[in-house]
């Protein structure tokens, strides 16, 4: 239901860190005129974006970053082929070869802190991190100290390992943009899950599987041997 407005919000957070958007907003409104040195933009265009998860929502950055001629790798044991993109052998390999890697995979045992301080450090240097998938796949207190260090030129994160973070936790971090959970939220989203979440309850106050179910031969079986 919301897999391309999180995508969107993505690609905002891509392009708001390499063409310092949020910089740019404050200093002209603090009446300077910064258009060169520190705030002088970089480009998209050719760039290598590395995406850890391709599942529906990193086909979709995919599909957007392949519009801004980005070369586009992903890492994902799931899935074989992603059209126009080009699959890495192994999660540090991706790191070590992207400009900009946007994490989209779900927080498990295993991938709880998938991103800490020796795979930040994989990344190049002047590299960028994007996470609107969940906070607790990236060490925040390393990824923090990759900022501080000039390690990475910027990361943007709309996920936290607690939420809301609290203000003196993002204190002094530079090069950091933030929002407040809203990846899969958007009047469209929100609408059509509306619309499902409604359909699938009337579905089965009529005594049928909702079509959002996502393994029905499962609830079948069950309702079978009730």
């Amino acid at each position: 239901m919301n897999a391309e407005t999180v995508a969107d919000q993505t690609l905002a957070m891509i392009l708001g860190l390499m063409r310092k958007v949020v910089a740019q907003d404050l200093a002209v409104k603090a009446g300077r005129w910064d258009r060169v040195g520190e705030f002088a933009p970089t480009e998209l265009y050719q760039k290598t974006v590395g995406l850890i998860g391709a599942g529906i929502i990193g086909k979709a950055v995919t599909r957007r970053l392949l519009g801004f001629g980005a070369r586009v790798l992903y890492f994902d044991a799931m899935v074989d082929k992603v059209e126009g993109a080009e699959r890495s052998g192994s999660l540090d390999e991706l790191l070590a070869r992207s400009d900009i890697v946007s994490l989209h995979a779900p927080l498990l045992p295993d991938t709880r802190d998938l991103i800490n301080a020796d795979r930040l450090a994989l990344m190049p240097k002047g590299s960028y991190l994007i996470n609107t998938s969940r906070g607790g796949l990236v060490h925040q207190p390393s990824l923090f100290a990759a900022l501080r260090s000039g390690h990475l030129a910027g990361a943007a994160l709309d996920v936290f390992e607690v939420e809301p973070p609290g203000s003196e936790v993002l204190a002094d971090v530079p090069n950091l943009i933030t929002s407040a959970h809203i990846g899969g939220i958007s009047n469209e989203s929100i609408a059509r899950m509306t619309r499902s979440a409604t359909t699938s309850v009337l579905s089965v106050l009529n005594g049928d599987i909702p079509d959002t179910v996502i393994n029905p031969e499962a609830l079948r079986a069950r309702f079978a041997g009730a």
